[in-house]
């Protein structure tokens, strides 16, 4: 479970989203969704994002559960002092 994680259901039909975050316990729930097709997002920082298309049916509940996996590290490199000239001898 990851608390303060960043979920996003997308409707496949209408293009309508919801944004919400999970909980102290690392879960989340979106109530009241019409019946179709959606795509389900989840991301937090460090941890890549993840994905998933879920079909919704009428009087349907769906549990939805993603494993994340550790985020690639990135690196900048900053120079800020001018290199010295070096004369021939």
């Amino acid at each position: 479970p990851l608390p303060g994680a960043t979920v996003t259901v997308e409707s496949q039909e209408t293009g309508q989203k919801r944004v919400l975050t999970t909980s102290e316990s690392g879960t989340y729930q979106v109530l009241a969704l019409p019946v179709g097709r959606y795509q389900v997002e989840i991301g937090a920082d460090g941890f890549q994002t993840a994905y998933r298309t879920v079909e919704l049916s009428v009087g349907g509940s769906l549990v939805v559960n993603f494993p994340l996996a550790i985020g690639a590290v990135t690196t900048r490199v900053e120079i800020t002092d001018a290199v010295p000239l070096v004369a021939p001898a």
